[in-house]
């Protein structure tokens, strides 16, 4: 019975022993396979899955720098042979936090949130306040002065003699231009004059007016959650629309929301939606560089960014409003037509025009003042990234408003800032894991291999010892039998049969 017993026991370590070989080959030949079913598993957007929870409520640090350019010369902007002059004064330093609010799941594998961001000054070893105060161009004024092209001849009149009364200039603390606003006479009477018809209803006026606290100012995203169909946080609607205000092919937004990428990213050009441009952003492949052991591609604003059609005709319907030189986008479509242009700080990669018009303004350097994307290829998970770009206002003479007759057309910088941020050294730690997957399963199946050869060969070495030693014992026995009772009765035997004799 122990004998059976035994051979069973061997015979079932036997089989596990073999089925750990196989496992570990099986592991080997799949090991690519099998890290692909696992990333697939990780980049969905499911309620239940970590890439959610990082997602709704991100951990990775975001901090925005405003530089602010300080006009030092107004009263001379009626000579047209004098510069405007300007001071770079910054950085006014914030972290933001944000998180997605109104997070809704479709039955089409799509979900919908909303954006809600708050800003914190950190005034702290700045020597800068949100109470400093910026001279630049009247930007009510100078949107009114552009309406007005449009307008009857009363209503010219009367914004003309409105408008002989202010300078151009206007003084306002950074608190003011940023985000709690300020109070202007022309805002006032926008309810009596049809200038700014198709602005929404403001009563004060501020660069990213409403937007600190604010769910509602980018908008409305419509993704992907990278189940069925769907590729994996792709817009497919901006404010219940699959398409943005600029015409054309200028209009499509179906591309990355900036914050998820596709896997398998290629050395080319990376395209997302920025809803502070209401435009799509093309990033072209810089090279790879090396992060925390792995490789990456790092991806700059290139030639497309920039163009309004100069470069590439595709590109002119970026610029509905007016055409500048290169480096300098129209904005205006995205502002309720107001003549805003974007560029890169300091006019990095423009025209030199632009800064030859103006004085005090320092060389760019691209490292500071360009923009780039670092991020793995394989997984499409966003590194470091960092955006910079420049607001700028367009003042052109109107001949019907005597106080902007004569003036000079000129684009005024108004306010460059970055936004910086990357991953955050726990997840870093988990996309470490999910890289080195195929080196990890590789030498989990050799461990296995191993082990269970080694395990085969032990437990037959074991069996046949116990084997040979069960065949000893059953000799010593049987001879232990024979000569302890066997002999002695034959030797009795003998006695009695001598007695006998006698």
């Amino acid at each position: 019975m122990k004998i059976q017993n035994g051979i069973q026991t061997c015979l079932l370590r036997m089989v596990l022993y073999v089925l750990m070989v196989l496992s570990g080959f099986i592991l080997l030949f799949f090991h690519k396979k099998l890290t692909n079913i696992v990333i697939d598993e990780v980049f969905v957007l499911k309620q239940s899955s970590p890439l959610f929870k990082e997602w709704s409520n991100p951990s990775a640090p975001v901090t925005i720098k405003f530089y602010f350019f300080n006009w030092t010369n107004p009263g001379d902007f009626k000579n047209s042979s004098i510069k405007p002059k300007f001071k770079e004064i910054g950085p006014y330093i914030f972290h933001q936090k944000y998180h997605r609010v109104n997070i809704t799941f479709y039955k089409n594998h799509t979900l919908s949130y909303k954006n809600n961001k708050t800003f914190h000054f950190q005034e702290q070893g700045t020597g800068l306040s949100m109470n400093d105060k910026i001279t630049n161009m009247n930007v009510i004024s100078t949107i009114a002065v552009d309406k007005a092209r449009k307008w009857n001849f009363f209503y010219r009149r009367g914004l003309s003699v409105a408008l002989n009364t202010m300078p151009y200039e206007s003084i306002r603390t950074i608190d003011e231009l940023l985000f709690n606003g300020y109070e202007d006479p022309l805002l006032k009477m926008a309810n009596y004059l049809p200038f700014l018809n198709d602005v929404p209803d403001m009563e004060k006026f501020a660069w990213f007016y409403m937007r600190n606290g604010s769910a509602d100012f980018e908008g409305l995203f419509t993704i992907g959650t990278g189940l069925g169909n769907t590729t994996l946080g792709t817009i497919y609607r901006w404010n219940r629309r699959n398409k943005g205000p600029y015409p054309g092919k200028c209009g499509n937004i179906q591309i990355s929301a900036g914050e998820l990428y596709p896997q398998n990213i290629k050395k080319d050009k990376l395209e997302f939606f920025f809803s502070d441009f209401c435009r799509k952003v093309v990033m072209e492949y810089n090279g790879t560089t090396m992060w925390k052991g792995s490789e990456a591609y790092k991806f700059v604003g290139g030639v497309s960014y920039l163009d309004n059609g100069i470069h590439l005709p595709e590109n002119q319907c970026l610029c509905p409003r007016k055409c500048l030189r290169y480096g300098v986008v129209d904005f205006s479509v995205c502002k309720f037509g107001v003549p805003i242009y974007l560029s890169l700080p300091r006019f990095n990669k423009a025209d030199p025009f632009f800064r030859n018009e103006i004085e005090g303004i320092e060389e760019p350097d691209d490292n500071k003042h360009g923009m780039h994307l670092i991020i793995e290829p394989r997984t499409g998970v966003l590194l470091n990234a960092k955006m910079t770009i420049q607001i700028n206002l367009l003042a052109e003479p109107n001949p019907q408003l005597s106080k902007f007759k004569n003036i000079k057309e000129t684009l005024f910088p108004v306010c460059w800032f970055s936004v910086e941020t990357r991953i955050t050294e726990q997840l870093e730690a988990g996309l470490t894991i999910l890289l080195h997957l195929p080196i990890i399963f590789q030498v989990i199946s050799v461990v296995l291999i191993i082990m269970g050869v080694v395990l085969c060969i032990r437990t037959l070495y074991v069996n046949k010892k116990k084997t040979q030693q069960g065949n000893n014992n059953n000799r010593n026995k049987f001879s232990h039998i024979f000569n302890d009772e066997i002999i002695p009765l034959k030797t009795e035997q003998h006695k009695v049969n001598l007695k006998g004799f006698d």
